[in-house]
């Protein structure tokens, strides 16, 4: 369990079902084209989150539901935002982090493991705050041992 603090990011977003995440890639290159234009923000961890309301915690989540998806990066308070960039911030609160390592298309074997058998065992249930992933400058899409943490908000059972 881990507590992040106060995480404030400069992003895109856009809102989407899990029948359209196709469209991710395309949210993730509009969103790297705009850092590439300016050299100070290139290097940095990226943020892929997720803003699922009470919808997932509450479990009335399905494939059609929308929710938020965000393409990010960490911003200090002095950074230039770039055009077509909003801020995102992430309050404090209490995370089970996990690690991904391999292809993006693996990861629903990570999901069913925090999901289907992790939470329901621990003494946490899910909280309405973001989830998200975090990549850093050396993630590749098409490497098999590529890496990201899985950061899912959590507060202790009732």
């Amino acid at each position: 369990m881990e507590n992040p603090g106060r995480v404030r990011l400069m992003g895109q977003k856009m809102s989407i079902s899990l029948h359209q995440t196709e469209q991710i890639p395309l949210l993730w290159k509009k969103f790297k084209t705009s850092l590439s234009m300016n050299k100070l923000l290139n290097n940095r961890r990226f943020f892929s989150v997720s803003l699922y309301g009470n919808a997932l915690a509450e479990g009335s989540f399905g494939p059609d539901t929308e929710f938020e998806k965000w393409a990010a990066t960490p911003i200090l308070k002095g950074d230039e935002l770039p055009e077509g960039n909003e801020i995102l911030e992430i309050e404090a609160g209490l995370y089970a982090v996990f690690l991904h390592r391999g292809f993006p298309g693996d990861f629903p074997k990570t999901a069913d493991f925090i999901f289907n058998h992790w939470l329901p065992g621990s003494d946490y249930q899910l909280d309405s705050r973001p989830h998200f992933e975090i990549m850093d400058e050396n993630y590749r899409i098409n490497d098999p041992d590529t890496v990201e943490e899985i950061w899912i908000p959590v507060r202790p059972k009732k």
